[in-house]
């Protein structure tokens, strides 16, 4: 047993991946696992050393997490500021898995014709775009950016240079908190979730800007678990590109992951799934009509225990 690393995927001979495999299946000799851990070195125990879930206790557990997250999926708000080539498919997967009643915006000064025309509301979500400067007050006060629940920061690609990219990201997190301290300076309850920050998403080129983005993250105290959400390109693409070097057979695994269709990996706090000790105790029976003992939210109610 791993107690400290979760198996995520078998990578295989032949150079296919097997993510997320079935609880069934067997680990040939040719295989190589591969595990989510803190470290590159894990700990392998036996079985009776640790708490091993009983059969068919991962397809009753991720039943209850999947009704513990339910809650979460109502309509979305979201923003995408800026316009690059990649914003097109961007914007494309999050109208096409948006939930009922979502609604997507595009606050960018230009759009390829070509582009512009591939932009359709669904049943599920409707699109809007708006010309306008992304790192502007007023252009964003217009969205309004502070009603958004998530902003995905896109700049142009042809503003110069990295650095000029990343000042205007740096730019639009600082206009779009703005908006939203002007917005909570007028509300009669500021404490209200309703006038919390927005997710902000954006990529970075360089360590100077990304330590700038979570400073602002940490300027003001009642609102400082909602630093940016930064991602470092270069740190990235470097990062797959030396692991495949170290193990070609990587390569495989980085193309699942990483494909637009396919899988997705969510890390969650344990306690969600039940936790290891009640695993190990309660999921053998199966049926119940009270959920399994522990902390975990979202368990109550009964469920089945049938085998992978």
């Amino acid at each position: 047993m791993l107690p400290r690393a979760t198996l995520c995927g078998v990578s295989h001979a032949d150079g296919s991946v097997t993510l997320a495999p079935d609880d069934a299946y067997v680990i040939r000799a040719d295989d190589e696992v591969v595990l989510l851990a803190e470290s590159s070195s894990v700990d392998i125990v036996p079985v009776g050393e640790s708490f091993a879930p009983r059969k068919g206790s991962e397809r009753y557990y991720m039943k209850a997490l999947s009704e513990y997250t339910d809650a979460d999926r109502g309509p979305k708000k979201i923003l995408f500021a800026g316009y690059n080539d990649e914003t097109l498919l961007a914007v494309k997967l999050a109208r096409d898995m948006a939930p009922n009643g979502s609604e997507i915006t595009i606050l960018a000064e230009t759009i390829p014709a070509d582009e512009f025309e591939q932009f359709r509301s669904t049943p599920n979500c409707k699109l809007r775009v708006i010309k306008g400067v992304p790192s502007s007050h007023e252009h964003l006060k217009s969205v309004p950016v502070s009603a958004q629940d998530s902003v995905v920061i896109m700049p142009a690609k042809d503003l110069g240079s990295k650095a000029e990219e990343d000042a205007t990201v740096l730019a639009t997190i600082l206009q779009t908190y703005a908006n939203c301290e002007l917005r909570r300076s007028r509300a009669p309850d500021p404490s209200s979730p309703e006038y919390r920050n927005p997710h902000v998403v954006a990529a970075l080129n360089t360590d100077s800007a990304r330590s700038i983005a979570e400073l602002m993250g940490t300027v003001d105290t009642a609102h400082v678990a909602e630093i940016p959400d930064v991602i470092m390109s270069d740190d990235l693409i470097g990062g797959v590109l030396l692991q495949v070097s170290a193990n070609p057979r990587l390569a495989s695994l980085f193309d699942a992951l990483l494909a637009t269709e396919g899988h997705e990996c969510y890390i969650r706090d344990a306690d969600l799934y039940g936790g290891a000790d009640t695993r190990a105790m309660n999921a053998e029976s199966d049926t119940s009509d009270e959920g399994p003992e522990g902390s975990g939210k979202g368990l109550e109610g009964g469920g089945s225990h049938e085998g992978a």
